[in-house]
């Protein structure tokens, strides 16, 4: 509190010695400085090129173009009392805070990006809302989000970055009264030191980000030191998930919702297993989590320490033709199993008393591959497994899949031997392979193997 009490101080000489004072209801051009008194509104075509603007109580304040806070030392960005409602088109710079919540109930927003030379980016509180649509950056031994809760329990600040964050801190959030505090980071938040520092009242306290880098800590001030004890506090963090196709429909489970500044950001916390629901025909994708299919063609993420998860659709088709192009298909590390569980690479094949090494349509020709698949399956007893040793040139056709459909109560363990490579392949009962069908009316190994299949080490 005594920080802010001398941001107050400092501003009100700021204003007292500022060159240009505005009362106009538009200024035309550049100015040096901009100084609104109690409910004025200013709008300025053009810059603040100099001292920056001082907005006063429930004033109105728009600077179409950049907000220059650096003609002193301390020079501030934008300053704004309780109730003021400032606009700038541009950028924010300054030599000090670059924007300095003074008050309640403020509303700040910066379409480009915000930059403080040797302070802070944002101090905001007293259930405010600041956005800025580019990065924030404070100097190298700033917090750049010093985020406080609102007063009272209807008031949450909030502050929201449609870029990254740079800093010694990424965020410090501290509970003040009764209120809560909301920051949202649509790119990177992170810092030197630290990404984020809570050290208020968990529960009123919340940190949206695509992405952290850096530590994630809980601060308990040490009145002996007056410094911050800080533990990890990972799960604090709610990652967002970034939807990049309209083929990914939505989330089934594992997600929470948060609106903030009337905008509704998906999010989930490290380790969850999110749902996803993909349009039919389509298959999720992630560069940085494991995304595995389910039974009844939904698909599962577990969320990755940092974040950063940007969720893409592809064509089921897409994935069968990459898949054939490469001869087989990488599975991840994590879906191998140890050999205890391997069906042998040879072995008789389930229903008949016929020894094959595996069931193979070049050995057999298409036909009569084609019916001792089809026999297997239409023989199986009610929710049973069929269990079948192929050949690596085997195939589902749209005779298979229809058996398949027939029988909706059995599943299909396929054991196949790709490159050296033990693989196992599971089709649950009920599972849709329509969308799987290539025009030649087929759907390989190789494809199957990609989708619903586990590497087995032998």
């Amino acid at each position: 509190m005594k920080k802010k009490l001398l941001a107050v101080i400092l501003t009100a000489t700021l204003v007292a010695s500022s060159s240009v004072i505005a009362y106009a209801e538009v200024v035309q051009g550049d100015v040096e400085s901009l100084s609104v008194g109690a409910d004025e509104e200013v709008t300025v075509e053009g810059n603040v090129t100099k001292d920056g603007i001082q907005a006063g109580t429930d004033s109105t304040v728009e600077v179409t173009g950049n907000v220059e806070g650096t003609g002193t030392e301390y020079g501030m960005g934008v300053f704004a009392a309780s109730g003021a409602s400032v606009t700038v088109g541009g950028d924010v710079t300054s030599n000090s805070n670059a924007i300095e919540i003074g008050g309640n109930n403020v509303e700040v927003t910066v379409s480009g990006n915000v930059t403080s030379n040797n302070g802070e980016a944002v101090a905001a509180g007293g259930g405010s809302s600041v956005v800025i649509k580019g990065n924030a950056t404070a100097g190298d031994d700033s917090v750049v989000l010093q985020v406080y809760t609102g007063d009272s329990s209807d008031e949450t600040t909030q502050v929201t970055v449609g870029g990254d964050t740079s800093g010694k801190t990424g965020a410090f959030l501290s509970s003040y009264g009764n209120g809560n505090a909301v920051v949202v980071v649509e790119g990177t938040l992170k810092g030197t030191e630290d990404a984020v520092i809570f050290t208020g009242d968990e529960n009123k306290e919340t940190v949206l980000a695509f992405k952290v880098e850096g530590n994630v800590s809980k601060g308990v001030l040490n009145e002996t030191t007056w410094e911050y004890d800080k533990t990890d506090a990972p799960n604090l963090i709610n990652y967002i998930l970034v939807k990049d196709s309209d083929k990914v429909s939505g989330f089934e489970s594992g997600t929470t919702e948060y609106t903030v500044n009337g905008k509704t950001y998906d999010t989930a916390k490290e380790g969850a297993s999110v749902v996803i629901k993909m349009v039919e025909g389509y298959a999720a994708t992630c560069s940085v989590a494991t995304i595995t299919k389910n039974a009844d063609g939904t698909f599962t993420l577990i969320v990755p320490k940092g974040g950063g998860v940007t969720i893409s659709a592809e064509a089921l088709q897409d994935a069968i033709d990459e898949a054939e192009e490469k001869g087989q298909a990488e599975v991840p590390a994590d879906n191998t199993s140890s050999s205890e569980s391997a069906a042998p690479a040879s072995s008789v094949i389930p229903g008949t008393s016929e020894s094959n090494t595996a069931l193979s349509p070049v050995a057999l020709g298409d036909g009569a591959y084609v019916t001792k698949f089809t026999t297997l399956v239409n023989n199986t007893p009610y929710g049973g497994t069929v269990e079948i040793t192929v050949s690596d040139e085997a195939y589902l056709n749209d005779v298979i899949v229809a058996s398949l459909a027939t029988r909706s109560d059995v599943s299909v363990k396929i054991n196949v031997m790709v490159g050296g490579e033990l693989y196992v392949i599971n089709i649950p009962a009920g599972f849709d392979l329509r969308s799987l069908i290539g025009l030649d009316g087929k759907i390989s190994i190789a494809a199957l193997i990609q989708l619903l299949g586990t590497k087995i080490n032998i």
